[in-house]
């Protein structure tokens, strides 16, 4: 069956040509000419995507997705905002109101095409009335990355050992950033903004269940999994549901083969719970003598309170080259533990991958950077 699109926009020229357009390349499309019709279309007749002009004659385009964005219907659906408003300022609300792109007016016909063609492709949500895929009944593997402290790149490397994974063994693949108030997954792999960890934060804990947690889950272009947490800082304070937080990784470990959780920095006590629960634990440094020093405590502390940790790896993310550089021999020493792995510089490929918002892994496997994210997913799915 062919995807639908609705356009939203009160110019008729813009319905016509761009439905045509739209319509030859085998897209049902629907068209709504004011905000209030919109809105009723996606209630009852539900789009695979909506192409939504900013200015309108009653609601205004951001107004009209923060009502899509409130919901629950219509939360995960996927929005381009298609617009004459092209100042940079203008994009930035757009995309921060929880859009997932934003064209200018006049757009390219091939551009236009090609960022529909992504947003679908990566866009993968449970459709109104149908059931979601069924849980495994087994056990993945459970995998925690975290680091002493913000800035050493638990993110990148979480992101990336995931996709590694996804990509070279097609099997399921879970990641999760249990970072509220700091999300940042939606901006690397070019997902909708979503807070649906801090949505499960905040419900009832005996509402929290593998089908509650599975239906928030969202899917980028590979297949990949993924749980988004918000990126309102304010957000911040539901750090403190550790049992919700319990309850969410238990629901997680059954839904993936491999199941990866962002921890974030340092070691309060829902981290503790999660930790425990790990199959591998990576531990991730930076050969500079502060980090190192406050790895050490970290490593201390988990050994001290994280009883029955199964396997921990030092990964040692090294963004740059410069001669003051601790050495490895030196950061092994001062660690009292092998550094098993260490990610080289890529600071061109890093840049590339944020500008497509895709991980690295993704941009160009062959480079040796990358080929460090295919081993350490190699290494997290050995048996601990």
């Amino acid at each position: 069956m062919a995807e639908k699109i609705l356009i939203v926009d009160d110019d008729q020229d813009t319905l016509r040509l761009v439905g045509l357009l739209l319509q030859r390349k085998g897209y049902q499309v629907t068209t709504a000419e004011t905000g209030y019709q919109a809105l009723e279309i996606v209630g009852q007749d539900p789009p695979q995507l909506v192409l939504l002009d900013i200015m309108m004659p009653d609601l205004d385009g951001l107004e009209i997705l923060r009502r899509l964005r409130a919901n629950p219907g219509s939360h995960s659906l996927p929005v381009i905002l298609f617009s004459a408003k092209s100042q940079v300022a203008d994009k930035v609300s757009g995309l921060e109101t929880g859009a997932d792109d934003y064209l200018t007016k006049p757009t390219h016909p091939a551009e236009l095409l090609a960022r529909v063609r992504s947003i679908l492709g990566r866009s993968v949500v449970t459709p109104p009335g149908e059931k979601p895929t069924p849980v495994p009944a087994k056990r993945g593997r459970l995998v925690g990355v975290l680091a002493a402290r913000g800035g050493q790149g638990v993110t990148t490397v979480a992101v990336n050992t995931a996709a590694a994974h996804r990509l070279e063994t097609q099997g399921s693949t879970l990641l999760a950033e249990f970072r509220p108030g700091v999300g940042a997954l939606h901006r690397l792999l070019g997902l909708p903004n979503r807070s649906d960890l801090n949505d499960l934060l905040k419900a009832d804990g005996k509402a929290i269940s593998a089908e509650s947690v599975g239906n928030l889950l969202v899917r980028d272009e590979i297949g990949l999994q993924v749980l988004l947490s918000s990126p309102k800082p304010s957000d911040a304070d539901l750090i403190r549901a550790g049992d919700r937080f319990e309850k969410i990784s238990d629901s997680l470990t059954h839904m993936a083969d491999l199941v990866v959780i962002d921890l974030g920095p340092g070691l309060p006590a829902v981290t503790e719970k999660i930790v425990q629960k790990c199959d591998h634990v990576l531990v991730i440094t930076e050969p500079i003598a502060n980090s190192i020093s406050q790895t050490r405590e970290l490593l201390d502390e988990l050994s001290m309170k994280v009883l029955g940790l199964s396997t921990l790896h030092v990964i040692q993310v090294q963004r740059f080259w410069a001669a003051r550089m601790l050495g490895l021999a030196e950061i092994q020493e001062q660690l009292g533990r092998r550094v098993a792995m260490t990610i080289p510089p890529a600071l061109e490929l890093a840049l590339e991958a944020e500008y497509r918002r895709r991980p690295l892994v993704m941009v160009e496997k062959s480079t040796n950077a990358a080929q460090h994210f295919f081993r350490l997913a190699n290494l997290v799915t050995k048996p601990a």
